[in-house]
């Protein structure tokens, strides 16, 4: 890492009086070799929370882990150390699920996302690290670039998604026995936490990752369920509400049944296209039966198309036309 890129950017942090929040620990540099890095300080040698990630990204960076193919933490290139503070720089990725980025266009990018993201988290877990923030804003794609182009991006080149954020994570010894794998305190972090996080009794972090991972597919792949038979049953596996943690499938589990899935489900039915929206339509449930929930998917595509139709020939028909019954949707389909 080039000097001047590490000392300019260690003066800019401290021209900000080294306020330890988001806002301040990401700083955007490129290398003298052209290549797009991102800086985060990950620690001042006091915070436990920076100390914690230090510790997590350290382990994950080991010669016998950074390698490995089910390793999906975003790599660190370097760590630096400057005075009491320590840096990672790593690769400049851009957020999977930004709203100004391309959306997952079909079931096939769908239930590639899911596989990706379950076999980091399965690989995490493996290595006795919960992450406890499983969000939107902690997955990374292998992209840096224009985020306007016409393309779709995730055809275009072998896409890899990355987990980010390890602030709220916890690392559990080798040596301790499983059932002692336990937390006490609630994490702060996204708010679709596992119920249990915020009981205040001692609760399984494995499990309440298997939840939280849950929940944020549940809000973005909703329209999966009408293309994908099984895919809501898994959702439902890992986060029914009437399930106790102990009962939800663990993160491995769940990464080998949405593999499963990818490859029974036959092509026409991966290339279907799914609406990035309709997660604003339907607030995220996991007590939702699969058929009625197909049902409300189309009900709402035939009203959004009957809309959509009204306007496009608005002056050409009769409006009244727009008045009449429309065949309803058998009850089950």
């Amino acid at each position: 890492m080039s000097n001047w890129i590490v000392l300019q950017f260690y003066e800019s942090w401290e021209s900000n009086h080294g306020l330890y929040n988001f806002w301040t620990q990401l700083w955007f540099a490129r290398t003298k070799d052209g290549i797009d890095v991102v800086l985060k300080v990950l620690s001042d040698g006091s915070d436990p929370d920076g100390l914690r990630e230090l510790e997590i990204l350290r382990k994950v960076s080991t010669e016998s882990l950074k390698s490995h193919p089910d390793n999906h933490c975003v790599p660190v290139l370097e760590f630096v150390e400057h005075g009491r503070w320590t840096f990672a720089v790593m690769p400049r990725w851009t957020g999977a699920l930004d709203a100004d980025f391309q959306p997952i266009h079909d079931s096939e990018e769908a239930l590639d996302f899911c596989c990706q993201v379950t076999c980091g988290l399965a690989f995490l877990h493996e290595n006795r690290i919960a992450h406890l923030d499983i969000s939107q804003a902690n997955i990374m794609i292998n992209y840096c670039g224009p985020r306007n182009i016409r393309q779709n991006i995730r055809k275009r080149f072998p896409v890899r998604y990355g987990l980010i954020d390890f602030g709220n994570a916890r690392m559990f010894p080798a040596s301790w026995p499983a059932d002692e794998l336990l937390l006490t305190e609630a994490v702060e972090g996204h708010p679709h936490m596992a119920p249990e996080v915020q009981q205040g009794q001692p609760y399984d972090p494995f499990a309440a990752d298997v939840f939280q991972t849950a929940v944020l597919f549940f809000s973005y792949f909703y329209d999966v369920t009408a293309y994908v038979p099984g895919f809501h049953e898994v959702l439902l596996a890992m986060a029914e509400k009437s399930l106790k943690p102990s009962d939800r499938i663990t993160m491995a589990e769940a990464h080998r049944r949405f593999c499963e899935l990818r490859r029974k489900t036959p092509p026409q039915s991966q290339h279907e296209m799914i609406d990035p929206k309709f997660c604003t339509y339907l607030p995220p449930r996991v007590d939702l039966d699969p058929a009625l929930l197909r049902r409300l998917l189309l009900r709402w595509k035939q009203e959004t198309v009957r809309s959509n139709l009204k306007f496009k020939n608005k002056g050409i028909v009769d409006d009244t036309i727009w008045n009449e019954d429309w065949p309803l949707l058998p009850d089950k389909l």
